[in-house]
């Protein structure tokens, strides 16, 4: 399978560990992975495990860096037409779904979800659930949120 890790690597935290296991953990599989994130002390790594990278940064610019990386991330996705989009972060998901449902309808969008503040959980679970986004809980209590929240 093609898949697509979308996420910000600029630091050496939970969610840039947790992508680089899980993208190593994918090449070891055999499938084929591209990493589409900010540059980070962990991407060298990254593509020594056999991840490709395309540097696209969500985080930087605010507003209108949003929405470069969401062209930058639609022209990935209408090349790549990727399986599976995994996006380690929410602020990403808008913008991956987006890209997916216009470049590469066939391909399925997946959030994991990590923490949010649970005030933020019935906004976003409603919608992601209209972009046709899958949710992936990392423990039972994000499990039981989700769930609490549709």
């Amino acid at each position: 399978m093609k898949i697509i890790l979308a996420t910000s690597m600029s630091g050496l935290g939970g969610t840039e560990n947790a992508t680089y296991r899980l993208g190593r953990l994918l090449c070891n599989k055999g499938h084929e992975v591209l990493l589409a994130s900010s540059d980070g002390p962990l991407v060298g790594d990254c593509r020594e495990a056999g991840m490709k990278w395309q540097p696209i940064d969500f985080y930087n610019g605010g507003g209108l860096g949003y929405v470069k990386g969401m062209q930058a991330f639609f022209k990935l996705v209408r090349q790549e037409k990727p399986d599976i989009i995994h996006c380690q972060m929410a602020r990403i998901v808008p913008a991956c779904a987006v890209a997916a449902k216009l470049a590469s309808p066939r391909t399925k969008v997946f959030w994991h979800a990590r923490g949010l503040v649970a005030e933020t959980y019935p906004k976003v679970v409603k919608i992601f659930r209209r972009l046709g986004v899958y949710i992936i809980a990392n423990c039972k209590h994000e499990r039981d949120k989700l769930i609490r929240h549709g």
